[in-house]
């Protein structure tokens, strides 16, 4: 039974939306810029791309069209275009019957700075009948700075609902207030799929002191889309806005906020992996261990192995499951063979050594060539990885030469 309304209702709107772009490209005269949805999509889009005035009668056509659902779109696109004329026609969609179109509209003349707009802005909040309208209109209010609208802002932010809740947070953290940011903060912070990188883009359009400070905030988030989208609204901030927000913060702070940021940049294949990150594998915290870790997994150089064999040997077994993930990662990105396939740090010690080979010998002392093309000089008692000691350095006949490393008791071979 169920199924069956279901279907019905599925075949009803799909009717419904088939009549409706008939209708609406019955309205165009066989326009071949507009006859079909999908050439009038195209042809906004390039309007948007390329604003012309001499676009502007097909634009309005569509923003007329109240059975058109590219009509929005057509608003954007006669904001692009701009003059007086697109103000006036956008004002006037600010009384157009659909809820969509005014919503558009209020927030185009408010990145446009209309005049009047903060007025009929809050007009709309406070007597608009459709809520998504009335949250338009409170972002629309912070975007031109209205002061006047603090109170009535304040009110909803404290019992409105959800969706005018986070609209007035959205306005007066563009406003440089306290509360809008921590609001958009605990959001973003939450990690509620959808919610939290919405609440983020909201801080980042603020463009203030006060916004990159929780920008940056987001980095240390454990929830990947809390701190990418944190990440992407940095990238996106300009670089002296941040350079200033980092000089302003104690010496411990700033090289910790900048440690964090080339992390999560890491991460992402932005910069190369941070030298700090095998000092941050060997430390205590497993949040940072985590972190570093998964770097050394995309990024991490031949060198820093050593460290996350170290780890496999923590108490933490997130730690251990992500230092074996993280050698895996380097021994595939070197090339290097016959890696262990299992967690064990003794074996992978014992795999590390076979990976040296001697590129020199005489009898007081070698050269071992290491993977990824390093080398170092050895003599008898020479310290290597994890404490291990030359114990004997044999040039044979010199086409047999022969390196013993021990690794406490343990005799490790170097030919």
């Amino acid at each position: 039974m169920t199924t069956a309304v279901l279907k019905t209702g599925a075949a009803a709107w799909l009717l419904l939306a088939l009549l409706s772009a008939t209708a609406a490209a019955g309205e165009y005269d066989n326009d071949p810029d507009l006859e079909t949805f999908a050439s009038r999509k195209q042809f906004l889009q390039e309007v948007i791309a390329r604003p012309e005035a001499g676009r502007l009668e097909k634009v309005v056509k569509v923003l007329r069209n109240r059975m058109d659902p590219l009509s929005s779109l057509a608003a954007v696109a006669l904001s692009r275009i701009g003059g007086t004329q697109a103000e006036k026609l956008l004002l006037g969609a600010l009384e157009d019957s659909r809820a969509n179109v005014r919503g558009v509209a209020v927030r185009l003349l408010a990145e446009q700075r209309a005049t009047e707009i903060a007025v009929k802005a809050r007009h709309l909040l406070q007597n608009d009948p459709d809520v998504s309208v009335q949250a338009s209109a409170a972002v629309a209010l912070g975007i031109v700075n209205d002061t006047e609208s603090l109170g009535l802002l304040r009110e909803i932010l404290r019992t409105g609902s959800h969706a005018l809740q986070f609209a007035a947070a959205s306005a007066l953290a563009r406003m440089g207030e306290e509360a809008g940011f921590l609001h958009l903060e605990t959001l973003a912070l939450a990690g509620e799929p959808g919610l939290s990188a919405q609440a983020v883009a909201e801080i980042g359009a603020a463009r203030s002191p006060r916004g990159t400070r929780a920008l940056f905030q987001c980095l240390f988030s454990p929830n990947s889309e809390t701190w990418i989208a944190g990440l992407r609204e940095l990238e996106q901030s300009a670089p002296e806005d941040v350079d200033h927000f980092l000089a302003g913060q104690p010496p411990v702070q700033r090289s910790r906020l900048k440690l964090q940021l080339s992390l999560r940049r890491c991460l992402l294949g932005l910069e190369k992996m941070p030298p700090e990150c095998v000092a941050l594998a060997l430390g205590e915290l497993p949040d940072d261990q985590m972190l570093a870790l998964k770097c050394m997994a995309v990024a991490g150089s031949v060198n820093s192995l050593p460290a996350a064999v170290d780890c496999l040997d923590s108490e933490n077994a997130a730690v251990c499951k992500q230092a074996l993930e993280a050698l895996k990662g380097i021994a595939a990105r070197h090339k290097l063979t016959d890696a262990p396939k299992t967690g064990a740090s003794v074996k992978w010690r014992e795999w590390w050594f076979g990976q040296y080979r001697i590129s020199a010998c005489t009898k007081e002392e070698a050269v071992l060539a290491l993977p990824g093309g390093e080398t170092r000089q050895v003599r008898r008692g020479t310290r290597l990885d994890w404490g291990a000691e030359v114990g004997e350095i044999k040039p044979g006949d010199g086409k047999t030469p022969l390196v013993v490393i021990f690794l406490g008791h343990e005799p490790y071979y170097v030919r």
